[in-house]
């Protein structure tokens, strides 16, 4: 049995590379589920990032989700230009 108030589940979130010379998407292969296996990924936001696609460096993007309950699920990762 699901609690109410249980936090979704990010999933596919972790520590990128990425190149200056490619295009990239922060959302791709980012998936997301409430405890009830519903498809939450159109509900994904970016609430945080850094990156600098310009200057060589590790930055920090932060991801959010959020249910029809109200409850939170937050990520950070790591990205290195």
């Amino acid at each position: 049995m699901v609690e109410q108030g249980e936090a979704p589940i990010l999933s596919g979130v972790e520590d990128l590379t990425i190149s200056s010379d490619k295009p990239f998407n922060l959302l791709q292969g980012v998936p997301a589920y409430d405890f009830e296996g519903n498809d939450l990924t159109s509900k994904i936001e970016v609430i945080h990032n850094t990156i600098d696609i310009d200057e060589v460096g590790n930055y920090e993007v932060t991801y959010q989700l959020k249910d029809e309950q109200g409850a939170t699920a937050t990520l950070r990762i790591e990205v290195e230009v």
